[in-house]
């Protein structure tokens, strides 16, 4: 970025945060309990009841982690997630969680497949993965490959899982009793035919087969899953491809999830004080 662009990004955005989300409050703020408090689990501590308060504002923060050179954002914060995903997110939540939702379009399906997944990639884990391979001699320039990374990898990991995941059946779970659903720092569970967690094998994320689970409050979860053909064989262009499905799950199957999640969470678990104590 040269410093013109710079002097761009820093007119539109007058306030530099240091403290920077990597999973946004606009998806986070849906897992507060029924006293408005969003309760935190480390799961690296032996303790299953070391869940705490955690506000909003500080919930899966890293500081500066979209910041060149220490003041500079990244454009990937401005322009993509903050002014585009997650501004438009509360709007494809309320569609979502609606009691009967109409039929997708094509750009609303990819705008929904485009938020989540970028809540997969976005994630501390999978930067750092990355900024352990370049080689030592390209270190003097380490913001430059930063922000291009961050731009590449958006369109490469995200992009791809849209095009491998657009024929997917969108089904809203709704729990039916007591149990919740909870969320964490990396709430996009995939999972192969045997349901076995998938999320972090390399590759794993544009394999047509497997199914992907992403809660979307303490009640419903967005699971895409293929369409099936008697033959067992997947349904690419199938004629309710943009309907939203409904169902309904079972307490066995809201902790089934919430193991998942605590799987593919990286460190922290958030949800409900009720909705964490469940978690062993």
């Amino acid at each position: 970025m040269d410093n013109k662009e710079k002097d761009i990004v820093l007119s539109n955005n007058p306030v530099l945060t240091k403290d920077q989300h990597t999973i946004p409050e606009c998806y986070l703020k849906n897992f507060i309990d029924d006293d408005s408090l969003l309760y935190q689990r480390d799961k690296t501590l032996d303790d299953s009841k070391n869940s705490r308060v955690v506000s909003i504002e500080k919930a899966t923060v890293k500081r500066k982690f979209y910041t060149l050179n220490g003041s500079y954002p990244m454009l990937m914060e401005t322009d993509i997630y903050g002014n585009v995903l997650e501004k438009d997110y509360p709007k494809m939540y309320v569609y979502l969680i609606s009691k009967n939702p109409e039929d997708l379009d094509l750009s609303t399906k990819e705008s929904i497949l485009i938020f989540f997944f970028s809540l997969y990639c976005r994630t501390p884990k999978h930067f750092d993965i990355f900024l352990k391979s370049v080689p030592n001699e390209y270190l003097f320039e380490l913001d430059k490959i930063k922000e291009d990374y961050k731009i590449a990898h958006f369109k490469d990991v995200v992009m791809g899982m849209v095009d491998a995941h657009i024929s997917k059946k969108f089904t809203i779970i709704t729990s039916v009793d007591s149990s919740e659903f909870i969320s964490c720092d990396n709430p996009v569970i995939i999972q192969n035919k045997l349901g076995q967690l998938e999320t972090y094998t390399f590759g794993s994320q544009r394999i047509v087969n497997h199914n992907i689970a992403i809660p979307l409050n303490r009640k419903k979860c967005l699971l895409l899953t293929n369409f099936i053909d008697q033959n067992d064989q997947i349904i690419y262009n199938h004629s309710d491809n943009f309907k939203i499905y409904q169902g309904n799950a079972t307490k066995e199957y809201v902790n089934n999830i919430n193991l998942l999640l605590r799987g593919t969470s990286e460190r922290y678990i958030y949800g409900s004080k009720k909705g964490l104590n469940i978690i062993s």
